[in-house]
């Protein structure tokens, strides 16, 4: 009995150290589980550190200088956006290719308060005019857009306080939210059939402004032209659909009012406060022009308009 009693005893003493060992080897697998995937972790996070570090290096070397001109390689390094201009010259005709690669883009500020600068020749290469490009560099006396160019950006020219001419080409077919607004010595602005859209307060606070013609319109922002108080007369196209809030509010001189179509959608007060006496031409049979602030105007017709 003694015997079987130590024999079992031993037995089950040899079960216990097995099951402890059997045990460790499983703490000692798990261990070996953790820092495998440790190592896996640490690995996926230096190669993504490693990646960043690479695609910050050639970010960083998309960006160059080039004479006066900081510019960026876009568009897979096929085209140029000028990014700023380091110098203070008094005319400049900036550069249909950079580095071998064609200009393309005016960017943000690029050409934002040149203290000196008065005459601007873009290249025919250009497509886009940034938001503030030549925000009030107010020497600028004129400028011309080539027609490639597709936008103007938001206050492009805007604060440009002695721009006397500009010359939009056929081919622009958007010009931004006050692109022009306070350019004080604007006289005329003719915009070409390509224009489709003016955005809001383009053209705002243009004080010498004296005439306004466009060719294919379709849109007119709140308070595109308002207090223009030189302005006396617009020409409008048959294919304006919309004239917004106080597109016209303020412009007191405004005599002569010509539309080639039908009564366009208007917003409130699009023409308040011009005098009692504006004309407003449109062709013979046409009905449209009835009630709301249509009655501010006498009603004349035409055949042909030659303005």
């Amino acid at each position: 009995m003694t015997y079987l009693t130590s024999l079992c005893t031993i037995k089950n003493d040899n079960l216990a150290e097995g099951g402890t060992d059997a045990s460790a080897r499983c703490n000692e697998s798990e261990r070996v589980k953790k820092m495998k995937k440790t190592r896996k972790m640490l690995s996926l996070i230096l190669a993504v550190v490693m990646l960043c570090s690479v695609f910050a290096a050639a970010t960083s070397a998309f960006a160059a200088n080039s004479g006066p001109y900081s510019y960026e390689l876009i568009n897979d390094g096929k085209e140029v956006k000028i990014t700023a201009y380091n110098e203070n010259k008094a005319i400049l005709s900036i550069p249909s290719r950079i580095a071998g690669k064609p200009v393309t883009v005016i960017g943000s500020y690029a050409f934002s308060r040149i203290g000196r600068l008065q005459k601007v020749y873009l290249p025919l290469t250009v497509k886009t005019i940034e938001d503030h490009a030549f925000y009030e560099s107010d020497r600028i006396t004129f400028i011309t857009i080539p027609s490639n160019v597709r936008v103007i950006g938001d206050y492009a020219f805007a604060g440009c306080g002695r721009l006397e001419w500009v010359s939009i080409l056929n081919g622009t077919q958007s010009i931004g939210n006050y692109a022009f607004s306070g350019c004080g010595r604007l006289g005329s602005i003719k915009l070409p059939r390509s224009v489709r859209t003016v955005g809001d307060y383009a053209f705002s606070g243009c004080g010498r402004l004296e005439s306004a013609s466009m060719k294919g319109v379709a849109t007119i922002g709140a308070g595109a032209f308002s207090a223009c108080n030189r302005l006396e007369k617009v020409h409008f196209p048959k294919t304006l659909t919309n004239i917004g809030d106080r597109a016209f509010w303020g412009d007191v001189r405004l005599m002569k009012v010509y539309f080639d179509g039908n009564a366009p959608e208007l917003g409130s007060n699009v023409f308040s406060l011009i005098e009692n006496n504006a004309k407003l031409y449109h062709k013979a049979g046409n009905k449209t022009f009835q009630g709301g602030e249509w009655e501010r105007f006498q009603e004349k017709t035409f055949l042909i308009c030659l303005f």
